[in-house]
């Protein structure tokens, strides 16, 4: 029966396992495709080291993500208010290795190229501890809009989403970038049991995906700065569309070369390596693509996956960019003046100067909407930015004066602080459904420096911010949770 796989599939798969000296185990690999796919989640390390979150219902490690958990079938993570306040990203556990392997870190230019959903640029931001810049773009319109929901849940501030075709970032981002990630368009193989789609498509388009594979890695070459790292990725099985991608591209970039995904500095510290479902890709005559990394789902609980890590030699000249903020933005002053009348009430002291730092670095403003970054930056006016930075508030202007109207992002940027103006309820709590299905919601045990208090707060769920409400002087709280956020 092959569990409706088409013979032609299963025959490629045949010949790549005798390629791998893996022959006997296509069997057991044929029959993952009738198993349900595992599931798993990441811990946003901007918001919390994962203790005591899900604690007894989490309870195996994916061996390699430094905060990927796998999560039992019947377990619904996506109903938590946990969720909600982006506390994790709910992720299939093999598609955690790209990121990883890209080792960003504090202060990086990084560009994640075909970034929608979301999932490894959260991890980048993550990783980056909001710091540096992180470049997320999508060619597709309609997947862009997720892709900056989710970045905008897990509270990235240091992101830049565009939706341009790889060629058009290529011609304005000349070697900019300390890191470039690939999660490459591809036939999907590894999706067959969770998408009928893929397999139909698979059957139209599987021959079609390589040239347009390397046209994207020649782009993504273009971007990458002497020294840099590029990490290529799919979610597909296909020799095709994976060694003989990187072979190919090698062949033409003569400036690059495979990084060795099993030497010391990638997965070293995983013990017991062999044991972990992670195998070398196969060796191209002439070729190091054995350095590159598998992923098959009769290993692991997960869907596979394929990685490679390739580094740019450090001998060209880099391009000097302009990174200065020249932006004339004639209202700083009063921006900055609307921001402390609010932040000095409301928020922690320490999340107050971290946003006055960053109008420091980069500040803009649209139709008083305000975006700012924690670096100093130009954004290319001829660039797509469906998200143009770190959107914190908008200013209100009225025959009362300017007032500074905070935004969602800002609220899910805020760690579990002792913020000025906070009400915390526990997950299970009335309050916290109600709040999340965007209804009024009421506290009447005000603690003495709210009790009298109206305007702004933060409503939490146990501590960790989740959105805004206001306030009256009875403890009625004015649901601003966004409208296409919330609960049915």
């Amino acid at each position: 029966m092959r569990f409706d796989l088409p013979d032609e599939f299963v025959q490629r798969m045949s010949s790549l396992f005798r390629g791998l000296g893996r022959e006997n185990e296509l069997e057991a690999f044929i029959y993952t495709f009738s198993e349900s796919p595992g599931k798993g989640i990441r811990f946003n390390r901007n918001k919390t080291n994962g203790e005591n979150v899900f604690s007894g219902i989490v309870t195996a490690k994916v061996p390699w993500s430094d905060d990927g958990w796998y999560l039992p079938e019947d377990f619904h993570p996506g109903r938590h208010p946990y969720y909600h306040a982006g506390l994790f990203y709910i992720q299939e556990p093999s598609a955690m290795l790209p990121a990883m392997l890209a080792k960003a870190c504090p202060g990086d230019r990084v560009l994640d190229l075909c970034a929608a959903p979301g999932g490894k640029s959260v991890k980048l931001s993550s990783d980056m501890r909001g710091e540096g810049l992180l470049l997320s773009n999508d060619i597709s319109t309609e997947r862009v809009r997720p892709l900056v929901r989710n970045i905008e849940l897990a509270g990235c501030s240091n992101c830049v989403v565009a939706n341009e075709p790889p060629n058009k970032l290529s011609a304005v981002y000349p070697e900019f970038f300390d890191i470039v990630l690939v999660d490459a368009p591809c036939s999907g193989e590894g999706m067959f049991r969770r998408d009928q789609n893929a397999l139909k498509n698979w059957n139209k388009y599987k021959d079609d995906y390589p040239v347009t594979q390397l046209d994207i890695l020649s782009e993504a070459a273009s971007m990458l700065k002497p020294g840099g790292r590029l990490v290529y990725s799919t979610c597909t099985f296909s020799l095709e569309e994976n060694e003989k991608v990187i072979d190919s591209f090698l062949s033409d970039k003569m400036d690059y070369m495979i990084e060795d995904i099993f030497a010391e500095g990638y997965l070293d510290e995983i013990p017991d390596l062999h044991k972990t479902g992670i195998s070398r890709g196969l060796k191209i005559a002439g070729s190091n693509t054995d350095m590159t990394a598998r992923i098959f789902p009769h290993d692991i609980p997960g869907d596979g996956h394929y990685c490679a890590v390739l580094r740019k030699n450090d001998h060209s000249e880099n391009i000097d960019h302009e990174t200065k903020d020249l932006a004339d933005i004639k209202n700083r002053e009063e921006i900055r003046n609307a921001f402390h009348d609010f932040a000095d009430d409301v928020l922690s002291e320490e999340d107050s100067k971290r946003i006055d730092k960053y109008f420091s670095n980069h500040l803009a403003c649209y139709k008083d909407h305000i975006y700012t970054l924690n670096v100093p930056v130009r954004l290319p006016d001829n660039i797509n930015m469906p998200k143009k930075g770190f959107f914190v508030g908008r200013l209100n202007r009225s025959k009362a004066g300017v007032f500074f109207e905070p935004s969602h992002q800002l609220v899910m940027s805020l760690g579990k602080g002792d913020h000025r103006r906070m009400i915390s309820f526990s997950h299970s709590s009335m309050e916290i459904a109600k709040y999340l299905k965007g209804e009024t919601i009421f506290f009447s045990e005000d603690p003495a420096d709210l009790s009298d208090y109206q305007g702004y707060v933060i409503i939490a769920v146990d501590g960790h911010p989740l959105g805004w409400g206001k306030k009256d002087r009875n403890g009625m709280i004015k649901n601003l949770y966004p409208k296409g956020w919330r609960r049915s």
